[in-house]
């Protein structure tokens, strides 16, 4: 019996070892949501960033 690849990923958290695969999943055009529990607004001391090698 082949197993079909699902419809919508669901991600959790909205972390650096988050975004990457995200990142892959929307150049892929793979279906996904990023649940995050802190509001977009949330501000922190440092910053995030992906590299270009990332990318």
């Amino acid at each position: 019996m082949a197993i079909s690849p699902p419809n919508h990923i669901a991600i959790i958290g909205a972390g650096l070892s988050v975004m990457s695969p995200a990142i892959e999943l929307h150049m892929r055009s793979i279906p996904h949501t990023i649940y995050e529990l802190r509001e977009p607004s949330f501000q922190t001391s440092g910053a995030l960033m992906l590299s270009a090698n990332v990318l």
